[in-house]
């Protein structure tokens, strides 16, 4: 709503400038609408990329070296003469999924819920700008001779 408000006074200011000034400042307006777009687009895709690729290096950290750790545990399960690397490396690479995991899970969701604003944000800028053209025809028909 702020940025509504800011735009109006900028096109209040210019009103009793010269001609010009008015679509200058609209385009003006419109440019910066456009670029804080961008960067929500950007951040979006920036996420969405983030939280695949943490889904990606999470399995593939998961195939290389938990996978056949588990296998050969589980298939010696009594047998004591596993070396003992195993013992030590068990709880690093089990905490390390873990916290892939968490941070893949949180990537996506960061994602989402940047795309609803992404969205949200776009529909606003569109209404924003029909307001501003619909305000600017209305200015023409009001300077129109009677």
């Amino acid at each position: 709503m702020s940025r509504e408000n800011e735009m109006q006074k900028e096109l209040l200011k210019t009103g009793g400038g010269p001609a010009g000034a008015p679509r200058k400042t609209v385009d003006e307006v419109m440019r910066v609408e456009q670029r804080r777009l961008r960067l929500w687009g950007a951040a979006t895709v920036a996420l969405w990329v983030l939280g695949a690729a943490s889904v990606f290096v999470s399995v593939l950290f998961y195939l290389t070296y938990l996978h056949p750790k588990l296998r050969v545990l589980l298939s010696h399960p009594a047998e004591p003469s596993l070396p003992d690397h195993y013992a030590i490396l068990m709880p690093f690479i089990s905490d390390w999924m873990l916290i892939t995991s968490v941070v893949a899970l949180a990537l996506m969701v960061l994602a989402a819920v940047c795309t609803v604003l992404f969205v949200v944000k776009s529909r606003h800028a569109t209404l924003r700008q029909i307001r501003v053209s619909l305000a600017e025809i209305s200015e023409q028909i009001k300077t129109l001779p009677r």
